[in-house]
């Protein structure tokens, strides 16, 4: 009778621990992302900063920046090493600009690397942005 005791009482206690085993959370996208100063910006960059449900992308040169982009930001509800997501317009671009950049952008993640591609006076700059 113990040794049915004590084989019911270790599979009681197995099957209390599958729930103790540890979760992977979801990706976190939230800070900044840069990109390396680029000469055609004379050795500005760009700056994507997600935070809350917003992402805005900046070109700045450390202590100034213009807006190229502000829309939403949908987080990743799980652990991915990848993940893609369409930004649609905010609130924090004027009418010319949400004219220039459209109603979408598309951004993703892969590899520890934040990508989008902007359209800045008729040309598209492919942008790759690393988490500060």
């Amino acid at each position: 009778m113990k040794k049915v005791f004590a084989g019911l009482f270790a599979g009681a206690m197995a099957l209390s621990l599958v729930g103790c085993g540890s979760s992977a959370s979801a990706l976190d996208l939230t800070g900044t992302w840069k990109t390396e100063p680029m000469e055609e910006f004379d050795g500005g960059y760009f700056e994507a900063k997600i935070k809350d449900d917003t992402v805005t992308v900046q070109l700045t040169n450390g202590t100034t920046g213009i807006t190229y982009w502000e829309g939403s930001y949908e987080a990743p509800t799980e652990d991915t090493d990848e993940y893609e997501w369409t930004s649609e317009v905010g609130d924090g671009l004027n009418d010319t600009q949400a004219q220039i950049m459209g109603d979408e952008q598309e951004f993703s993640y892969s590899d520890g690397e934040l990508t989008c591609e902007l359209n800045i006076s008729g040309i598209t700059t492919n942008l790759t942005m690393t988490k500060e």
